[in-house]
């Protein structure tokens, strides 16, 4: 495995109400592909059994899926603890699910200050109402994160931003180094370009800075230095792999969005086996890690899912 707690990330729907220039996903306003509810709880019910216990609701954007108070209420009954990342365009949406303790932790992503966020959202006050959202549930005493998308241009407002951040009571903050994934892929922007090397090591540096400075906060850095990845153990055989993802398409697949849909598990709404690493998953693991290890600093979930194409 490649995490030690057994996680499904489920992406409910495409459909978001922004366009983001950076989605790894492709999702707007006119993506339509959802999940069949009826389908998806038969499918968590089987990874239950598994012994999956934790669910990330994402997307597209989980809080305009029609069937999202439906579906978390089902997935607690099947014991499920549910997480959820959202823009945060609707705080009173969010604020329902909390309400209904139907969601144990809400995350809010950004994608730097006021000007790099709107910017790249493509919709003007989305900065400040993702801020709301979070002092909302904040009052309301829930468990909040914050997931950012780190650009070149954004790195330099780190610092700025977590200051900012700390001060509406966010338990966790994630740093995600832009990826060429999605609709970034085929974007012209220079300012989506890949974080290089030096830029990676920059910001695991700053992630354990602000470790210190906010030791009440919980810190997570996507990007790894490649002489620590030497030393870790991804996967071996016979290993249940964790995390899965379910797409908005039904298809069940390895570690992260994205992957090869040839080294699929299998599709929502069928009979499921244990998910266990295949020889095909753990080659291309291993050619990740080989890569990734000759490095300063590297992203290694992105790698791995160019790697698996």
């Amino acid at each position: 495995m490649l995490t030690n707690s057994k996680i499904v990330h489920v992406h409910p729907t495409r459909l978001c109400n922004f366009e983001c220039k950076h989605c790894y996903s492709s999702s707007g306003l006119q993506s339509k592909n959802s999940l069949e509810l009826s389908k998806l709880l038969y499918t968590t019910a089987q990874l239950y059994e598994y012994g999956y216990r934790q669910i990330s609701l994402s997307g597209g954007e989980p809080s305009v899926y029609p069937d999202l108070f439906e579906m978390c209420a089902n997935l607690i009954e099947q014991k499920f603890a549910i997480s959820l990342i959202s823009n945060g365009w609707k705080p009173n949406v969010l604020e329902k699910l909390h309400d209904g303790k139907l969601v144990g932790f809400t995350a809010i992503s950004f994608d730097g200050l006021e000007h790099n966020h709107d910017n790249i959202r493509q919709r003007s006050g989305s900065f400040c109402r993702a801020i709301e959202s979070l002092q909302r549930l904040s009052s309301l005493g829930a468990r909040t994160g914050a997931v950012l998308s780190v650009t070149n241009s954004s790195l330099e407002e780190l610092p700025e931003l977590v200051e900012l951040l700390a001060t509406t009571g966010v338990k966790k903050i994630q740093f995600h180094p832009i990826a060429q994934i999605g609709r970034a892929k085929t974007s012209r922007n220079s300012e989506l370009n890949e974080l290089s090397e030096e830029a990676l090591a920059r910001l695991i540096l700053l992630s354990g800075v602000f470790s210190k400075m906010w030791p009440k906060i919980d810190f997570h850095c996507d990007a790894i230095f490649g002489s620590r990845l030497i030393k870790e153990k991804l996967i071996g055989a016979n290993d249940t792999i964790s995390p899965i993802v379910v797409t908005e398409q039904g298809e069940i697949l390895p570690i992260a969005y994205g992957m090869n849909k040839k080294l699929g598990l299998g599709k929502v709404g069928f009979k499921l086996e244990k998910p266990i690493a295949s020889d095909a998953l753990m080659r291309i693991v291993e050619l990740t890690k080989r890569d990734c290890s000759e490095r300063v600093a590297t992203t290694f979930f992105s790698e791995l899912v160019r790697n698996s194409h």
